[in-house]
């Protein structure tokens, strides 16, 4: 098979850290398809919340939503970050300290 601009690359898509990437050999084109939400945990503050942060596209629903099974995930709330980012406290993390969290992007 060719390889994308003389670039080694095969056909496929990659998931990569900040986004997911799709090639076809023999194109001169490579093609964005999206940026993958993101979530980073700060820890917990004096009021013994989960402090958070969640970054994606500027303007698109973020739903963090938390578990203590993995199996079964409970909303918690839909952010909305302007700037490609924005802050969460979990309120209830302080009652229930062993849970775990994600970020899932909201349909259009």
């Amino acid at each position: 098979p060719q390889s994308l601009g003389g670039s080694g690359l095969q056909n496929g898509i990659v998931m990569g850290k900040d986004a997911s990437i799709i090639w076809v050999s023999g194109k001169n084109t490579l093609c964005k398809l999206s940026q993958r939400p993101k979530l980073h945990i700060y820890g917990r503050a004096a009021s013994g919340q989960m402090a958070m942060s969640v970054s994606g596209r500027p303007n698109r629903p973020l739903i963090v939503e938390s578990s203590t099974d993995l199996l079964n995930w409970i909303p918690l709330s839909t952010l909305i970050p302007s700037i490609g980012s924005a802050d969460y406290a979990d309120p209830d993390s302080a009652i229930d300290p062993s849970r775990f969290y994600r970020i899932l992007e909201a349909a259009p």
